[in-house]
């Protein structure tokens, strides 16, 4: 076995010889094992033992072995004990989470303040097996099907090759004493059912399975590789970014060979679920305007676009402007001028400029959101219309309408900021004093 992981380690490019490795020991077989070989093989290693207080005198006399294993084979022993129940319960994490975010974060800091180069743990080929099963029915995709990593990061796998077998054997041969953990008998957690009750039916059926599930991984790794590259190709073609949206196109996602899991899998990112996933792209045909939210996404269907922002809630009141007032910053900036009219005057294009005449309007103004009702009359043309009716007209989609500021005097829409200005305020050949409000406020 020493030569078949020492292979393993070279193949994969796990680490170095140079390397120092945090070894992860619970004091059961498998990490210990581990730690065995990893010294065997002549790497300078580190013990990291956590004790979750979850098994009393049992932990407890783990913790005391994994020490003595330290003190024998003198390395460097660093423990942690947490009181995973109650940081579980105020976290409204399961048992199992909060144990696993809490020996990572403990080892990276492990790692860091001691200087080893990497963290290694004693997951196995039958780990590995467990855990397609676990994802296969969570539901995962493609990812959670192709097993455990053996490097990611700072974390490295080195005996994800071997079978249970084959470490109860080096622990036979090898005569290595080890601690067995009574809970991995009890069926309350998740992969202890899978390891305990339904994973040896399989065994029944195929006594080769779990080495027949290794090759099976192996090949479901290597299609993830090609299913990936796939997901970054069709991202290139249908995923655009524009200030602080993200824009799928319609069209190009639906001419992909697999749409719906290509959405899948655009979407995992921002946190939407396999359910909410499917329920978006059957909305794809239907009408614009539905809206999907997670706790901190929304997602709308617009008419040619899928279009993803941060779903923040802005509680804003109006803003009131007073006279001699030249800069406001919130909601959104406004600088604001006032100068009379020379014959050098020159109207600059820019949107978000605005060129007011000052004796048409009063003070104060006011800053506000949009609300169903209200209209204004469009520099350029002579009837009103309703705010609505100028979105639909220009496109705009529900984001950007949640996000539309008016700039007012009394009841009456002065400046869609940033958009178009009212044709009653605007200036002509007869102003004498113009009123010019700069923003640098853009819609999303």
């Amino acid at each position: 076995m020493q030569t078949r992981f020492e292979k393993y380690i070279s193949e994969n490019n796990l680490f170095e010889t140079k390397d120092k490795i945090l070894a992860t020991v619970s004091g059961g077989a498998d990490s210990v094992v581990m730690l065995h070989l990893l010294l065997n093989a002549g790497y300078y290693c580190g013990i990291a033992h956590c004790n979750f207080m979850l098994r009393g005198k049992d932990a407890d006399d783990d913790e005391i072995f994994t020490q003595n294993l330290a003190n024998k084979l003198k390395i460097p022993f660093f423990v942690a004990r947490f009181e995973t129940k109650k940081i579980a319960k105020i976290n409204k994490y399961s048992i199992e989470e909060a144990a696993r975010i809490l020996r990572y974060n403990w080892f990276e800091e492990i790692r860091k303040n001691e200087k080893f180069n990497y963290i290694a743990t004693a997951h196995h080929a039958n780990d590995n097996t467990e855990t397609f099963f676990i994802n296969l029915t969570a539901g995962t995709g493609i990812r959670g099907l192709s097993g455990i990593k053996n490097k990611i990061g700072k974390i490295v796998r080195p005996i994800l090759f071997a079978q249970k077998n084959d470490i109860e054997k080096y622990c036979t041969e090898k005569k290595i004493k080890f601690r067995t953990d009574k809970s991995n008998f009890e069926n309350k957690f998740i992969r202890n059912k899978f390891r305990n009750k339904i994973l040896p039916i399989f065994k029944e059926i195929n006594p080769s399975f779990h080495r027949t599930m290794n090759q099976n991984i192996k090949i479901l790794n290597d299609i993830e590789k090609i299913y990936v590259n796939a997901i970054k190709e069709a991202k290139k073609k249908c995923i655009t970014k524009k200030n602080n949206q993200i824009i799928i196109d319609i069209n190009n996602l639906k001419s992909q060979t697999a749409p719906e899991t290509f959405l899948f899998e655009f979407l995992k990112k921002y946190n939407f679920s396999s359910r909410q996933s499917s329920d978006i792209f059957n909305s794809i045909d239907k009408e614009s305007g539905k809206q999907f939210f997670n706790k901190k996404y929304k997602l709308i269907k617009d008419r040619k676009h899928l279009i993803i922002t941060e779903n923040r809630v802005v509680k804003f009141n109006e803003k009131k402007i007073k006279k001699n007032k030249k800069e406001i910053t919130n909601p959104i900036q406004l600088k604001i001028e006032i100068y009379i009219r020379n014959n050098n005057f020159v109207i600059d294009k820019n949107p978000n400029i605005a060129y007011i005449d000052a004796d048409k309007i009063n003070f104060p103004f006011t800053v506000r959101n949009w609300k169903k009702g209200d209209f204004f009359y469009p520099l350029g043309m002579r009837g009103r219309k309703l705010l609505s009716d100028f979105f639909i007209d220009n496109k705009f989609n529900r984001f950007q309408k949640e996000s539309i500021f008016l700039l007012c005097c009394g009841d009456k829409i002065v400046w869609i900021i940033g958009k178009r200005l009212d044709n009653r305020f605007k200036i002509n050949k007869n102003t004498k004093k113009i009123l010019k409000i700069i923003t640098n406020y853009s819609l999303p």
